[in-house]
């Protein structure tokens, strides 16, 4: 069976609450109710909990294209903490007129710009390169340096090494 082995360190009232759900599920094998024990890596399972959504690491788009209202569409590489390559990461950025479907003109001199509102598309299309036996049911959290509460994408539910998020959001700079 192919697994990840996980080990969790619970608090003082988290391991008294799994003991009841032992000594329920106890009960219930005690007593022949077989069909009504948890099965595993469920809600009841007393041992198990789901794992906590954790970094794997870091892509950075940097915005300058929109600074002359270009495109852009590229793999990002993710990194981890230590600079390691841990995947790669398809998004692409494309600056719009203000009903995000019509595409303005490039511009050579950002300066050009300056007090203009500016609109543009944002695609997280998805990821590959991932490590298999970590990456299970990924979604991508971004968000921009001014911006107080991230933004995610769906979850792409599974254990794949190549996710897809299909994630598409319109932005406004005024």
């Amino acid at each position: 069976e192919d697994e990840v082995k996980r080990s969790w360190l619970w608090s003082v009232d988290e391991f008294y609450d799994r003991v009841f759900l032992m000594r329920d599920q106890f009960t219930l094998y005690l007593r022949g109710k077989l069909d009504e024990i948890s099965p595993r890596r469920s809600a009841g399972d007393p041992f198990y909990m789901p794992p906590k959504p954790e970094v794997i690491g870091k892509a950075f788009l940097y915005l300058t294209p929109i600074a002359h209202r270009s495109a852009i569409s590229d793999w990002l590489p993710i990194v981890d903490i230590s600079g390691k390559s841990q995947g790669e990461l398809k998004v692409s950025l494309r600056c719009t007129e203000q009903n995000y479907v019509d595409v303005p003109s490039v511009v050579a001199d950002p300066n050009e710009l300056l007090d203009k509102p500016l609109h543009f598309t944002l695609r997280i299309d998805g990821a590959r390169g991932l490590i298999g036996d970590i990456t299970e049911d990924t979604f991508v959290r971004f968000n921009f340096s001014d911006e107080d509460q991230p933004r995610t994408t769906d979850v792409c539910e599974g254990r794949t090494a190549t996710p897809q998020y299909s994630f598409k959001e319109n932005f406004d700079i005024e």
